[in-house]
């Protein structure tokens, strides 16, 4: 009985090293069933949180902008038109669009070996977007192109944006001039900004790749083009709820042209995105349910094996609010241990399986691989849930045994 005496005498830690040592086999198979569970729960954690950014960086680009358009391709947007548009009480930005085909003086386009050539003249040809707000084209709004140095065009800046690729192989920096011609007209246009990005449709022709796609001024585009007519105008509204009442009063200036919020652009990502997050959220039900079945079964065969210990405990005394105490002590030790283990594991694969998602939905308006942001919320979370699960799972294995007085439990051993 001194043992025991002994042995009811250490403290809570003491105690439960005791035990966890003394028991290794279990407590390893406990400390396993605990690092897979909490792994799991760290990567539902770290998707759930990834596809929640996404769906706020897409939300974000879209959710207050409309854009005005000809009725036809072979018509183009009169210019006051626009302006009148632009004067709507709920708009706060607005970018005027002329897009032409040119070709770059002393410089050479991007061609590739697949490039279907009729003429010699299309092998030199770029595409130019003139504008007044280069921010608000969709390309960069939806994170397919970014600007990697420079600055943005706005209003009346003389400027050009040009692609990484054009302009490594041209030898091209910030402050140096692209001269683009088309019909006799040649404008000299200083470098402003430089931009990187690819598009899903690569097109055939030279002028069809994002790498010779070249954003301008409005004024060197009319130029260009001859003419002081649009292609496009783009919109930037005070904030979502007031879209619908500022779609309705462009239609009411403009009824002979087109004019549509482009929020219906990402609806299929999005629902996509929704039925992933909705998917997980099945799985993590899973994953809880069997996470607790499995862990009590263990947890019961973990306390059966100490039926003695406890009996003894009782019978000198011991409380069993005191002995419940040292469980709980010997598996938030385990429980510590597995935590540290599962974030880097769970981080590990949380980034592999999070770039694998996004990457097959292929559409590249989402956050580029090994960029996905992890919540702090998220992990917190997924960490309390697993402490939940785990508590559920002792309490239901040893509400049974503890019901029982200490000389129940010891006619149990003889």
């Amino acid at each position: 009985m001194s043992q025991s005496a002994n042995y009811e005498g250490m403290n809570l830690s003491r105690r439960a090293y005791y035990a966890l040592t003394r028991r290794k086999t279990r407590s390893l198979l406990l400390f396993f069933v605990l690092s897979s569970v909490l792994t799991l729960l760290v990567i539902h954690a770290g998707i759930s949180s990834t596809i929640h950014h996404a769906q706020q960086v897409i939300s974000s680009n879209i959710g207050a902008t409309f854009a005005a358009f000809p009725q036809s391709d072979d018509s183009e947007l009169d210019l006051s038109t626009a302006e009148k548009i632009g004067n709507i009480s709920h708009v706060k930005d607005q970018a005027y669009e002329k897009y032409g085909i040119a070709e770059p003086i002393g410089a050479q386009v991007i061609t590739r070996a697949s490039s279907v050539i009729t003429e010699e003249t299309l092998n030199k040809q770029a595409t130019f977007v003139g504008t007044t707000s280069s921010a608000l084209h969709p390309h960069f709004t939806s994170l397919i192109l970014s600007l990697t140095a420079g600055k943005h065009l706005h209003n009346e800046d003389s400027g050009a944006l040009i692609h990484c690729t054009f302009a490594e192989k041209n030898q091209l920096k910030i402050g140096d001039t692209v001269r683009l011609t088309y019909e006799g007209v040649m404008r000299e246009i200083p470098i402003k900004g430089i931009f990187c990005g690819q598009l899903k449709e690569a097109g055939t022709l030279p002028a069809e790749y994002v790498e010779n796609l070249i954003f301008t001024d409005l004024h060197s585009a009319q130029a260009l083009s001859h003419t002081q007519n649009l292609t496009s105008a783009r919109y930037l509204v005070n904030n979502a709820d007031s879209l619908s009442e500022a779609v309705k009063k462009a239609q009411e200036i403009a009824p002979e042209s087109t004019i549509a919020d482009n929020s219906t652009e990402f609806v299929s990502i999005l629902d996509t995105l929704t039925s992933i997050q909705s998917i997980i959220h099945m799985l993590l039900t899973g994953t809880v349910l069997a996470a607790i079945s499995l862990l009590t079964l263990i947890l019961i065969f973990w306390a059966r094996g100490r039926i003695r210990e406890i009996g003894i405990l009782l019978a000198i005394g011991t409380t069993k609010i005191r002995i419940i105490m040292q469980y709980v002590y010997e598996v938030s030790i385990l429980y510590a241990l597995a935590s540290a283990l599962s974030l880097i594991c769970g981080l590990t694969l949380t980034s592999t399986l999070s770039t694998w998602i996004l990457d097959a939905l292929g559409d590249t308006s989402l956050p580029h691989s090994g960029s996905h942001p992890f919540s702090l919320i998220y992990l917190l979370s997924a960490y309390g849930l697993g402490i939940c699960v785990l508590f559920i799972a002792l309490i239901i294995s040893l509400v049974p045994l503890f019901r029982r007085s200490p000389r129940s439990i010891l006619n149990t051993l003889s």
